[in-house]
């Protein structure tokens, strides 16, 4: 006859060892797991650079983009514009003489 409110040293072992293969199992996910957030973390820090060197890129490219379209502005303002009107105006000046 067994009494029920105690436990053998071979049942407890049983649990016992059972636990700790427990426990092993769940440090080592933890210890992959580590892993792969600082791999996930080193991943979202590259994607971060990147996205900040794709921006400086851009703006780059937008402040090329706007210097030569202020160039452009200029000189059409500034020499083409002049020429064809003076030219438009010697033209019917010239033809309103014959």
């Amino acid at each position: 006859m067994t009494d029920e409110r105690y436990v053998t040293f071979g049942r407890w072992d049983e649990a016992h060892q059972s636990n700790l293969r427990r426990l092993s199992a769940l440090e080592e996910f933890a210890r992959e797991m580590s892993g792969a957030e600082t791999a996930h973390e080193s991943i979202k820090a590259r994607i971060t650079d990147l996205e900040e060197a794709n921006k400086a890129v851009r703006t780059g490219e937008q402040g090329r983009r706007d210097r030569l379209w202020i160039i452009v502005i200029g000189l059409m303002t500034g020499i083409v514009c002049p020429l064809a009107v003076t030219t438009i105006i010697t033209w019917l000046h010239l033809k309103s003489l014959h």
